[in-house]
């Protein structure tokens, strides 16, 4: 009996290492019951860190950003009105009162909540709606590459609780939202990575989550996935085509947001804010816990580079991304990654000192707009989070001793998680409260009705444009698995003529 229960017990905690051997049924059941708990403990992390929707209207970028517009489209949506134009003539970014020229809006259906809830617990549903669709995409890649559990709980930490996303939503950054759609982002990268059968499918998959973040606000990330496609057009030769045609359409199918955004094109003063200044402070802003009160710390006035160069993964959390992608990509089953070192370096460079400031100060379309080109590490640190997951599965498989190493294991990500949750305290909605000064400039916006030809122009326009690309990308996947079923009819009919 004893020696039963010694046995269960073993393939139990196996069960969480490895996907290797096969699962029992227990294993199986333990499993499924572990990724709901962390999955509710997440979810509880999050609401708790916005405060169950007790967010101060006063402080930060809350009040001058995102709760007199979501506001706004509370109006829009209680009145069933478009929400055209702002009343305040200089409403929008001090400068214009045209609503739909900010192209980091959140526009996606979830915004039909505010009929029925505040704002303050529109915020937190939102959130939390987004917190479960990275669940989905972490669940998806966990998936495809059979990590275990034990491997995709280090991974989940890493990516739902770094210091890059938890500042920005702590300080009002709700649009960062959209960083929880990534997961469906990297997957997608990854097919290019490894020369899986790419075409208009996968166009349509990679325009399709462009349109979905840029409903969430997500202007910034919509550029950066751009800049890195860009990047990768030059490396991955075979797919060139693909990656040509999904930057097009990305812009196309966004025209309807994108061309009225150009009403607002340098007419708002921006001044280029400096990526890392040295890779010294880079390691810092991955392992040296900021608090809110270091942004008030030197003048009273807040110095909005604390939260900015703030990507803490803590010790742990960087020597696991770092050895994990350097082991990943030594073992020689996993040389097709290798097309992913130049994009990733290049979005690296980018976020170091000024070098990203000649574009920047030429004012191109969509360069012109990240004048804070440290964000712009958050791409590759991802990626090589989902690296590092994948390298780790198959240390966990291969190793030998594996009592020890599971113990080891378990040990420094239980140390990961209690050092992410605690930055994560540093940084919520309370703490705000307590230490951020109150904006004394806070806007209020009520929806108006202005006579606007132009601004009405380049609406219609950019949805037309917008419409007539989506329909033409939906041509060419039809197109495309019409010619593919019948290449596999045809291909049967050879094999069976061959038989006779």
């Amino acid at each position: 009996m004893w020696s039963t229960i010694r046995q269960t017990a073993t393939d139990l905690l196996t069960g969480m290492f490895t996907t290797k051997q096969p699962e029992s049924p227990a294993v199986k059941l333990l499993n499924r019951i572990l990724l709901v708990i962390l999955f509710v403990f997440g979810m509880v992390l999050w609401a708790r860190f916005l405060n169950y929707g007790q967010i101060p209207d006063d402080r930060l970028d809350w009040c001058i950003i995102t709760i007199p517009r979501l506001s706004l489209m509370q109006q829009a949506v209680q009145q069933g009105a478009l929400p055209l134009h702002v009343a305040e003539l200089d409403g929008i970014k001090d400068v214009s009162n045209r609503y739909l020229a900010v192209p980091d809006l959140i526009l996606s259906p979830q915004v039909l909540l505010l009929k029925w809830v505040s704002v303050q617990s529109f915020i937190v549903l939102h959130v939390l709606i987004l917190y479960s669709a990275a669940y989905w995409g972490l669940l998806k890649f966990k998936r495809r590459y059979r990590l275990s559990f034990m491997a995709f709980t280090v991974l989940f930490f890493l990516f739902t609780f770094n210091g890059h996303i938890v500042n920005h939503l702590g300080i009002g950054h709700l649009t960062w939202g959209s960083y929880f759609l990534l997961p469906f982002w990297i997957l997608l990268i990854l097919d290019l990575a490894e020369n899986k059968e790419i075409g208009w499918k996968w166009v349509a998959k990679y325009v399709l989550l462009q349109f979905v973040i840029f409903l969430q606000g997500g202007y910034h990330f919509f550029v950066w996935f751009l800049f890195f496609a860009g990047l990768a057009f030059f490396i991955c030769a075979k797919q060139r085509k693909w990656i040509g045609w999904a930057i097009v359409l990305s812009g196309l199918v966004n025209a309807y947001r994108l061309l009225p955004a150009a009403l607002l094109h340098n007419k708002i003063p921006l001044n280029f804010m400096t990526g890392f200044p040295t890779v010294d402070r880079l390691f810092q802003g991955l392992t040296q816990l900021t608090t809110l009160k270091d942004a008030y710390a030197k003048t009273g006035l807040v110095d909005i580079l604390v939260w900015e160069f703030d990507f803490y993964i803590g010790i742990i959390g960087l020597v696991f991304t770092v050895l994990g992608g350097v082991f990943l990509y030594r073992n020689r089953a996993n040389r097709s990654y290798s097309v992913l070192i130049a994009p990733m370096a290049g979005m690296f460079l980018l976020s170091i000192g000024n070098f990203f400031k000649p574009f920047f100060d030429s004012g191109l379309p969509l360069l012109g707009g990240e004048r804070v080109s440290v964000r712009f590490l958050i791409v590759p640190l991802c990626l090589l989070f989902f690296l590092a997951a994948i390298q780790l599965q198959t240390y966990l498989e291969q190793t030998i001793n594996r009592k020890y190493l599971y113990t080891t294991a378990g040990i420094f990500a239980a140390l990961l998680a209690n050092d992410l949750i605690h930055h994560l305290g540093q940084w919520d909605v309370s703490i705000v409260s307590q230490y951020a000064a109150v904006e004394f400039f806070c806007k209020s916006l009520t929806l108006g009705f202005v006579e606007d030809p132009p601004y009405w122009v380049l609406l219609s326009v950019g949805f037309l444009i917008s419409l007539l690309s989506t329909s033409f990308l939906t041509i060419k996947v039809i197109q495309n698995k019409k010619a593919l079923e019948l290449w596999k009819e045809s291909h049967e009919q050879e094999i069976r003529n061959s038989d006779e």
